[in-house]
């Protein structure tokens, strides 16, 4: 028994790390000035256009800066949503470690998801108080898709660890 004890606290320790690393990460990224923020999510459309579409590094000019726009646009997308992937993805894992009177996942889907949806919000608020940054509702819906995304991939995870523990000991 007091092993399995010392397991589930060096897991929800791993996993506080990793929220911490993850809100971290999403509040360095929202304190970036509109050009610092830019020159990141250019670069890396760069790059990604680079591997998936080479093909826009051939056309004129003028075809190019509006793809590239596009790719930008969506990189940066894709990046609020999976910022907000990863945060629930381990906020869910540490509240399924949690016993609940109605059931491992009922109270922390709705908790989880409620929490993420307010830190998405406060997030974008913290973002409009920086030079040239917005807050803007699309960038909430992006985070808390990415939120409802992460926690279904977490509860999957969480299904099949528990499938693997039960296994091992029958």
């Amino acid at each position: 028994m007091e092993g399995g004890f010392v397991k589930v606290w060096v897991y929800r320790i791993f996993l506080i790390i990793c929220i911490a690393i993850t809100l971290g990460f999403i509040l360095y990224n929202s304190t970036r000035t509109a050009e610092q923020s830019s020159k990141v999510s250019s670069a890396v459309t760069e790059k990604v256009v680079g591997v998936v579409a080479p093909e826009i590094e051939n056309l004129e000019e003028s075809k190019k800066v509006v793809e590239m726009r596009e790719f930008n646009f969506l990189i940066r997308d894709l990046a609020h949503l999976l910022e907000f992937v990863a945060l629930a993805f381990f906020v869910g894992l540490l509240a399924f470690t949690v016993k609940f009177r109605y059931g491992r996942y009922s109270i922390p889907l709705v908790v989880v998801t409620l929490g993420c949806f307010l830190f998405a919000v406060c997030d974008e608020v913290i973002q409009g108080l920086f030079d040239g940054r917005a807050t803007q509702v699309l960038d909430i819906a992006y985070d808390s898709l990415g939120a409802v995304i992460g926690l279904l991939i977490a509860c999957v995870v969480d299904f099949i660890g528990l499938c693997v523990v039960k296994r091992k000991r029958d």
